[in-house]
């Protein structure tokens, strides 16, 4: 089950990895390597099994086809796997083996390497997607580690990745390197083309250890030669002093060239240097197609890895995002919402309104890039403290870590807050509600009106799907009496998470407990931000909608059109656009890409098809059963019809529309995803959730009852 690195012959390749292969390829041409072992891949199939792991990750896998997934839901999925993996105990069988020939490595620190077969090879570089982990002490944390490697196999990157290349993941499997830690003066990687120019070579180089420029946390010193002679081209470095003599860079120039030599294409290396020595620790090839004539193409523009890389964000990239994000971005979104808002519109000329409305929609959409470009990735560090948690606590909840990161400080559970005391108001005095009841507004439902504007004027610039969406204030006078015909409890339940949070810290040692503090911290930062912005930017497109319709009423037009038309319209009556209504779709971006082919009507479907139909598997989101009458949401008109105990079924949350969703019975979407709003806001209230229900809002009619299951993602239409 496991054969020492030194000891990998040709014929071993299929059972050890490329990885693997290729660093016994290393030790026999002479080249030094730490000292390591490979666990076959037969050992993790065994595992899978033997414990019947194997059909918990079939399950998980059938709740949606791989392709309809979003990426946001495989990062779910592998999530619970990987717990799956925490969580499942080894054979005894396979722990002795294991203990056995891992017995060599008990006193010493060891870096546990993936070494999937077809990992490395030239048709396919999984480089940084697969996990890897240094300094790693005793067996039975080695152990643990050999489990979060194999793990890896299903990470969200993984699958991505494979997808993209058409491999099949149930045909994968996964070998482990386990090596000695050598802890070199100084670590890099190196490039035998550079990416940009393909007649030069690449070395960069830290202090310490490769994990440092990994992380991402210093930046190496960087050395451009020329590949004929190994003469330096170009060198950056802040600092005065080299980290590598010349005798250094030229072992690593003729040893990048005899490898390019002997792979026949370019090769990625990973080095480290001690004692004067020069260790390579792993060399891959990078995978390279040919144009036209035979010529090599650059291989940065064919390896789509850092793409997949880029999914997850170390914890210092984080650091500096949360900087920017909290010191300039949403203030800036914020100043610029509040310049627009108190700007009189209706006071100006047509040609001005024009010219406005084109700002806005610049104004908007440079906006809607930002949040694209940096505050959805941000999501990140709530992803990343998961994995950590999971590592550390080990529960029987994968999502058991989103306890910790509850906040009151959303901007929505406040404007929810708001909106419950109007009620409640209302409620409390028999007297004022009758009057409104009758419509009669007096003196005596002054102070009412007074709180119901100053609710409108901090939280009525909110859109959903281009429309104002509490702009109407009888719209939403209607709704609050309605909500007052019902019992709603206004008392809100106070959960301790301090022994939760105790649980989390005491798994970390001494030295270790700022950071436990600090990646907790970024979190809870990250969850509230990523239902924040949404309503950010809501009160932008809010703005936009706003002069838009102030030049509708202006043109007397009904009709759904674009920002950009009304404008042009503004400025010249004689234009006529090629498309003058626009009823296909909102006038503003969409979020979500992907629209769904509606399904086959159920008439057309026999019996025992409408009968399963009757039952859809989806992603767990929010814990718990609810049981109601379900509530489409196609429209705005829809919110305002919502009743309190209806399960709210759309195509995805808007932050700006959950005034309604503390009232619903459970939650079910279209969208999936632990980070999408809906999943946010319902773990925030205690709401039953399933996401990931394909075509949600064509399969569900609205007054059906449904079933909601958020512990199993299953979502029933109860027989009538």
């Amino acid at each position: 089950m496991m054969i020492p690195i030194k000891e990998i012959r040709k014929k071993d390749l299929p059972k050890v990895g490329e990885k693997a292969y290729n660093l016994s390829k290393l030790k026999s041409s002479g080249y030094l390597i730490p000292d390591g072992i490979s666990i076959i891949e037969g050992l993790y199939r065994n595992f899978i099994n033997e414990t019947g792991l194997i059909d918990k990750i079939r399950m998980e896998l059938a709740r949606r086809e791989l392709s309809a997934m979003r990426w946001e839901e495989l990062w779910d999925t592998s999530l619970r796997i990987r717990n799956l993996f925490l969580r499942t105990e080894i054979p005894q069988n396979i722990y002795i083996k294991l203990r056995q020939g891992l017995s060599g490595f008990s006193d010493i620190p060891v870096v546990v390497r993936s070494s999937a077969p077809g990992e490395d090879s030239s048709n396919s570089s999984f480089a940084g997607l697969h996990e890897s982990y240094v300094d790693i002490k005793g067996i039975d944390n080695i152990i643990t580690h050999i489990k979060l490697v194999w793990a890896s196999l299903w990470s969200d990157r993984a699958l991505l990745y494979r997808k993209e290349l058409g491999l099949d993941p149930w045909k994968s499997s996964m070998g482990v390197i386990v090596q000695e830690l050598i802890t070199g003066q100084v670590s890099g990687v190196a490039f035998s083309r550079d990416p940009t120019e393909k007649y030069q070579m690449v070395i960069e180089a830290v202090s310490g250890l490769n994990q440092d420029l990994v992380d991402g946390k210093i930046e190496p010193e960087r050395w451009m030669l020329d590949i004929e002679n190994g003469s330096i081209k170009e060198r950056y470095n802040n600092k005065k002093t080299s980290l590598l003599d010349e005798r250094e860079l030229n072992i690593l120039y003729n040893t990048l060239k005899n490898l390019h030599e002997e792979y026949k294409f370019p090769i990625d290396l990973e080095w480290t240097i001690k004692d004067n020595k020069v260790y390579l620790l792993q060399v891959r090839p990078i995978t390279t197609l040919t144009g036209e004539g035979g010529e090599e193409k650059l291989w940065e523009k064919e390896d789509k890895r850092p793409w997949y890389r880029s999914l997850t964000k170390s914890f210092y990239t984080l650091k500096d995002m949360q900087r920017r994000i909290e010191e300039e971005i949403l203030p800036d979104m914020e100043k610029a919402a509040a310049y627009m808002k108190n700007m009189d519109i209706s006071s100006i000329d047509n040609l001005s309104l024009s010219k406005e409305i084109l700002r806005r929609i610049e104004l908007y959409e440079k906006w809607h890039n930002i949040y694209w470009q940096e505050l959805i990735p941000f999501a990140h560090g709530v992803r990343l403290f998961g994995k950590i948690y999971n590592d550390a606590v080990k529960p029987t909840d994968p999502y058991e870590f989103t306890e910790l990161l509850k906040s009151d400080n959303m901007i929505s559970v406040t404007r929810n807050r708001s909106f419950l005391s109007l009620i409640k108001k209302i409620k409390d005095d028999p007297v004022l509600y009758k009057k409104l009841k009758n419509k009669i507004f007096d003196d005596t439902s002054l102070d009412f009106f007074e709180a119901l504007d100053f609710f409108m004027h901090h939280h009525g610039n909110s859109s959903y799907r281009g429309d104002s969406l509490l702009a109407n204030k009888k719209d939403v006078l209607r709704l609050i009496l309605n909500m007052a015909d019902i019992d709603i409890d206004f008392e809100e339940e106070y959960k301790d998470i301090s022994d939760l949070e105790n649980k989390f810290l005491s798994a970390f040692k001494t030295d270790q407990q700022d950071f436990a503090k600090d990646i907790l911290n970024l979190a809870r930062i990250s969850w509230r931000i990523r239902d924040d912005d949404n309503i950010y930017l809501g009160k932008l497109e809010s703005a936009l909608l706003d002069s838009v319709n102030q030049g509708k009423i202006r043109l007397s037009i009904n009709e759904k059109v674009t920002p950009y038309t009304v404008a042009m319209m503004l400025a010249d009556p004689d234009y006529s656009p090629r498309v003058s209504v626009d009823t296909k779709s909102s006038p503003l971006p969409s979020n979500d890409k992907q629209k769904r082919n509606k399904l086959i009507k159920i008439a057309t479907i026999d019996k025992n098809s409408e009968m399963r139909m009757r039952k859809f598997t989806g992603q767990p989101a929010g814990p718990g059963i609810g049981i109601g009458k379900s509530r489409v949401i196609q429209s705005q008109k829809d919110i305002f019809l919502f009743k309190k105990g209806e399960v709210l079924v759309c195509d995805a949350i808007d932050p700006n529309m959950t005034f309604i969703v503390q009232f619903a019975s459970a939650i079910v979407e279209r969208r999936g995803g632990m980070l999408i709003h809906g999943a946010i806001i319902a773990r925030e209230y205690g709401i039953p959730c399933v996401t990931g229900i394909d075509n949600a809002t064509e399969i569900i009619e609205t007054g059906v009852t449904l079933v909601v299951d958020g512990y199993t993602g299953t979502v029933t239409i109860k027989e009538t």
